[in-house]
């Protein structure tokens, strides 16, 4: 029997190795998006992974909700070359879309591409972009725009 919970751990697999190393553990993973499902993921091209929306806690608890969060899982070697992670909550200005699971997202130039999803039984349509290339220099400017 297994459990049908979302997790909130991450892994990478070495093609080189063939084997699997854990690079944040669900403990180290509370200042991170929590046990998350039915939400995106996209490489960009700097190699942070950004991670959006989808259902936030366990199945059938009290505090699982829909979200329509940004957090970046930036990526960076060890002075031996391994491969380690941490999160980071990305604050975007302005409109965002709106909460939602199981939508599709893919990475178009330095942009997110978000499309559709749903929320209980309404299902979405539209779509949205992730514009990663403001900023100052100093801090980075996220800014969503519907298409």
């Amino acid at each position: 029997v297994h459990n049908l919970s979302p997790l909130s751990d991450v892994w990478s697999f070495s093609f080189k190795e063939t084997s699997w190393k854990q690079l944040i553990s669900a403990e180290a993973a509370a200042d991170g998006p929590g046990e998350r499902s039915s939400h995106s993921c996209v490489l960009m091209p700097n190699s942070d992974i950004m991670i959006f929306g989808g259902i936030v806690g366990a199945r059938g608890s009290a505090n699982q909700r829909v979200v329509n969060d940004l957090w970046r899982m930036a990526l960076s070697s060890d002075k031996d070359g391994a491969l380690e992670a941490h999160w980071e909550r990305v604050l975007v200005h302005g409109d965002s879309p709106s909460p939602r699971f199981d939508h599709t997202a893919v990475l178009f130039k330095q942009t997110m591409i978000v499309y559709g999803g749903c929320v209980g039984s309404d299902a979405y349509a539209d779509v949205w972009m992730l514009d990663t290339s403001g900023g100052n220099g100093f801090a980075e400017w996220y800014s969503w725009r519907q298409l």
